[in-house]
């Protein structure tokens, strides 16, 4: 499935708070096999919520997923928006929410704090099940889209209730010591000779690993293999020392 990912919050584009969600999903979207389409930044107004929602939807989101605004505060908005995106209002009361807002309280939640009980009509609510039994905050899938909190410890629980995938894609990795450059014109022979693969060319990211890492991926690892065993031969032709990781 095509994944895109929603990161809301004012804090988040005013630098109060960094982001350490957005990580964390790609990370998942690329272990279950989805495709990660997009990632959007936006502030908490509804309106820029639902703009960035019918843009990821217009690009081809199959499931979009959106992190922050759920809370019981004011600026808690994105089931709203994510309902108005679909031409819905929030006209139902969840009593599965009032319950357990009620029970973090100690009272029965009025005005603003009742707002994450209202939802729109035939919302979904995904609860984690915590280490004493008890449920933990949900996961709101209004349609194909599905609302988390920003707090990362909590997406860290509510991650394993996303949509499941085929699993990851199949990839061969093959690294060597030296400059990017110093594969670019054999990695632009390579996807020529082999159009239905794919190659990412990644620089050391640490100063004593001198290893540049080149990530080939395609549907299948049939032609994966085909065009690594090209690949490597024309790698060590140019005197850079290989080493391969997977079939």
């Amino acid at each position: 499935m095509r994944v895109a990912l929603i990161i809301i919050g004012d804090e988040v584009l005013g630098a109060e708070v960094e982001d350490r969600n957005m990580t964390p999903l790609l990370r998942w979207a690329a272990e279950q096999g989805h495709t990660a389409q997009s990632v959007q930044v936006v502030g908490d107004e509804i309106q820029e919520i639902v703009t960035a929602l019918d843009r990821a939807r217009h690009d081809g989101a199959e499931v979009i997923i959106t992190t922050g605004g759920v809370g019981i505060t004011h600026d808690d908005r994105t089931v709203e928006a994510a309902g108005k995106s679909l031409g819905l209002t929030c006209s139902e009361e969840s009593s599965e929410m009032i319950e357990l807002i009620t029970s973090w309280l100690g009272y029965e939640p009025q005005g603003v704090r009742r707002r994450s009980s209202q939802l729109p009509p035939e919302t979904q609510l995904h609860f984690p099940i915590l280490e004493d039994g008890g449920r933990g905050w949900p996961i709101f899938q209004v349609a194909d889209c599905y609302c988390l909190p920003g707090i990362p410890r909590l997406v860290e629980h509510l991650i394993p209730l996303l949509p499941d995938g085929p699993g990851p894609k199949p990839k061969i990795e093959i690294s060597f010591e030296g400059r990017e450059a110093d594969s670019a014109e054999v990695l632009e022979e390579m996807l020529a000779r082999f159009p239905k693969v794919s190659a990412g060319s990644y620089p050391p990211t640490k100063r004593r690993n001198r290893r540049v890492r080149l990530v080939i991926k395609g549907s299948d690892m049939e032609t994966i293999s085909a065009a690594c065993d090209w690949l490597e031969p024309e790698l060590m032709a140019r005197g850079l020392d290989t080493e391969r990781r997977g079939p």
